[in-house]
């Protein structure tokens, strides 16, 4: 009999407790019925515009879009991914989406440098509007990424670069000759080579070092990356209306991931990615004046 009381005083006591569980998970604040996490990894300070105007603008659109579904963890400035790196963290699923610049990865988007040819654009919203438009036909620029495992998202072509110098300012082409000069790759590197310069392999990051150490001369470069690299720092030049090409950058994302995903999740990413090269191309072409001052 004692141990029938027993067992009734446990019995009562344990759905006490599953009853106060329950109504703790009921007054708690449901999460998105249909969440979705997804990590995003960049190169870039967040003080960058291109960070800013670019790559977190593309994620808040993307969530605001999908009505609070689309979630994402960002890691910028290489916390996660150096950026020469990226493009296989990418297409492996290491992270879900993240930066590409076209010419650190000359190998899997050979086609892709075309925008990088000096002279072809002369703003970044009408270099951005024509690359972006191709990348959206099922031709061979969007093929190389497809093919490496990566669906384009939001691709723009910056403002035409410019040489910045850790010395005075270039009177005559033939001073550049001998020069060590930061390359991005790809057809920067003929660029270069076809003015005298000696091209140099390395990621934007690590210009600062390289100016102030002296491995490096200068750097092609848009105005608008200078400050958040803080290049005014140890740079003394740059030049002006020089158009030493226009490489293409932006956003990718894993194709399986994608893939999987519900079809109002990726309708909201491309959507969002649409709105971001329209937005940032013009954004870049409006302070480009403002940066170089």
């Amino acid at each position: 009999m004692k141990l029938s009381c027993t067992r009734r005083t446990i019995a009562v006591s344990a759905l006490s407790v599953l009853f106060a569980v329950a109504s703790g998970f009921a007054g708690a604040k449901p999460a998105h019925a249909d969440s979705i996490e997804l990590r995003f990894a960049d190169s870039f300070p967040l003080s960058h515009d291109l960070s800013k105007q670019g790559m977190v603008y593309w994620m808040k659109r993307a969530e605001e879009l999908s009505g609070g579904a689309v979630k994402f963890t960002h890691y910028p400035a290489e916390q996660l991914v150096k950026a020469r790196a990226l493009f296989g963290a990418i297409s492996s699923g290491t992270v879900d989406a993240g930066y590409i610049a076209n010419g650190y990865f000359t190998d899997k988007l050979p086609l892709n440098g075309v925008a990088d040819i000096p002279g072809v654009n002369s703003t970044s919203k009408h270099g951005s509007q024509a690359y972006w438009s191709l990348l959206n036909e099922e031709g061979l620029l969007r093929k190389e990424f497809l093919d490496g495992n990566v669906v384009p998202m939001a691709f723009i072509v910056m403002p035409p670069y410019q040489m910045v110098l850790r010395t005075g300012k270039v009177e005559k082409p033939e001073s550049l000759r001998g020069l060590k000069i930061r390359s991005g790759g790809g057809i920067q590197n003929i660029t270069l080579s076809a003015v005298g310069a000696t091209p140099v392999a390395m990621a934007a990051p690590e210009i600062y070092l390289g100016i102030q150490r002296g491995t490096l001369d200068g750097t092609l470069l848009a105005a608008i990356s200078l400050n958040p690299y803080k290049l005014q720092e140890v740079a003394k030049s740059i030049t002006r209306g020089i158009p030493f090409g226009s490489p293409a950058i932006g956003i990718g994302m894993n194709k399986t991931k994608f893939d999987a995903l519900p079809e109002a999740a990726r309708n909201a990413l491309v959507k969002a990615g649409h709105e971001t090269v329209t937005h940032l191309s013009t954004y870049l072409d409006n302070q480009i004046a403002e940066a170089e001052k």
